[in-house]
């Protein structure tokens, strides 16, 4: 009877004490239940970047920036000046054409660019610094974007990726041996002479370089999508060079130092490789 009783009070101690610990443990919130949610959204995500790829759409379209820098230049004219001594001249042409193709509904995508640039930069006044440089090449870059924004939006993106860069180019420079350094003393009463005129011959180069890139993709209109991209780059290497460093690489821009940064602005035609489901998916 008494070991009755007994298994009996412990059975009750035992209820008891998982009572109160039920108690004590804390109820799951609503963060709780988004903080789960937004694990399992990620781990989806990883599911499938590593999934068989599957086009998504192809997005094919051009970098705009270039030519709204003429457009805004244009009403200031082609000149700039830097005193009222010398005067700088510039003559920028450049065209790009673009191309994504975007997998596993807009998770990331494949990127590639080409393009050509030719610059003329020169000062003709004064005489004893006057110069003309000329670089003209093509490029191409190739790189790999993740969109951030996956779960969110249907075509929107958020992008974070890479890019790998190559140009191959030919520049010379024409220029003045007005100085001491060349065996000319400077006199302002005589005429400056002819032949103390410098040409660098014509140089073939190549370079290369990489970027770390993040942008965004919108929908402007039915297939129309706009965006931007900010790009970081660094020189990997220039081949080539013998008497005349390059100041410009077509593609990558002016060389001032280890890195560079620039903006560009795009567009797009998006063409669509898969059938969608619906209008688009919005996250509660």
């Amino acid at each position: 009877m008494h070991t009755q009783l007994g298994r009996w009070a412990v059975f009750m101690l035992l209820l008891v004490w998982a009572v109160q610990v039920q108690a004590q443990v804390p109820r799951p919130t609503r963060e709780d239940s988004i903080a789960v949610k937004k694990m399992l959204d990620s781990l989806s995500a990883f599911k499938l970047l590593l999934a068989v790829p599957r086009p998504y759409a192809l997005r094919v379209g051009t970098d705009v920036s270039y030519f709204l820098n003429g457009v805004f230049a244009a009403p200031f004219g082609a000149e700039s000046l830097s005193d009222n001594l010398q005067r700088f001249y510039s003559s920028v042409q450049r065209a790009e054409v673009s191309a994504e193709l975007v997998f596993n509904d807009n998770l990331y995508a494949l990127a590639a660019d080409v393009g050509y640039a030719s610059v003329t930069r020169s000062s003709a006044n004064p005489r004893q610094t006057a110069f003309q440089y000329r670089n003209t090449g093509s490029y191409f870059r190739l790189g790999f974007d993740y969109n951030f924004f996956q779960k969110t939006f249907d075509d929107q993106a958020v992008n974070l990726g890479f890019r790998y860069g190559r140009t191959t180019f030919s520049h010379d420079l024409i220029a003045e041996r007005l100085s001491p350094a060349w065996g000319y003393v400077f006199d302002p009463s005589k005429n400056f002479p002819d032949d103390y005129e410098q040409t660098v011959p014509t140089e073939r180069l190549s370079a290369g370089w990489i970027e770390i890139v993040t942008g965004l993709r919108v929908r402007i209109w039915r297939g129309i999508v706009g965006g931007y991209t900010f790009r970081v780059k660094t020189m990997l290497n220039v081949k080539g060079e013998n008497r005349l460093l390059a100041n410009e690489l077509p593609g990558f821009g002016a060389v001032r130092g280890a890195l560079k940064i620039s903006f560009n602005y795009h567009l797009y035609y998006q063409i669509p490789l898969k059938k969608k489901r619906g209008l688009g998916k919005i996250s509660q």
